[in-house]
């Protein structure tokens, strides 16, 4: 029995200091509250107006000649109709690559700029546990509940607030 009590004891103990050693922060808030963030969201959705427009229009462009294919499908030859359906089908494919190429440089461009938000994040973790003694720093997605005296959210925050981030994009090029 009494080496019950003095496992017992153990267990509490050890996780009691354990309790007193880890942090739990919420990065997703971090970053999108972030100031710098959004403006760099608000910059990046700006630059895209001008060639989402211009892919509005070739849009519209090659639902007209599809249009025009199905009203001329009678009048056509079969070879001239094939001709026709081939080089929509060969400007389709164009136009979805160019599209896919338009999403992927943004999504990088964003990509890139949360990684070093991030990177910041992560050396603010670093001084922060080191000056308080933390062991292991939880994310959100990784706890379901935590106590608000261990949550480093508005520490890091703050501290992220501080650091000029300089955040930048290239605009798309075709």
């Amino acid at each position: 029995m009494k080496k019950l009590s003095i496992i017992i004891l153990f267990l509490l103990n050890t996780n009691f200091v354990l309790a007193n050693n880890i942090a739990v922060i919420d990065i997703e808030t971090i970053i999108s509250k972030n100031i710098e963030f959004t403006k760099f969201i608000e910059n990046l959705t700006k630059s895209q107006i001008e060639y989402e427009q211009k892919l509005n229009q070739e849009e519209k462009k090659l639902k007209d000649e599809l249009i025009n294919i199905e009203n001329e499908k009678l009048i056509l030859s079969e070879k001239e109709l094939l001709n026709k359906i081939e080089k929509y089908n060969s400007d389709l494919e164009i136009f979805k690559k160019k599209v896919n190429k338009f999403n992927n440089h943004y999504q990088n461009e964003i990509l890139v700029n949360r990684n070093y938000i991030i990177q910041k994040i992560i050396i603010l973790l670093e001084n922060y546990a080191k000056k308080n003694n933390i062991s292991v720093i939880f994310d959100a997605t990784n706890y379901i509940l935590a106590a608000d005296s261990i949550n480093l959210t508005n520490e890091i925050e703050e501290g992220l607030n501080k650091i000029n981030l300089e955040l930048r994009f290239n605009n798309f090029e075709n």
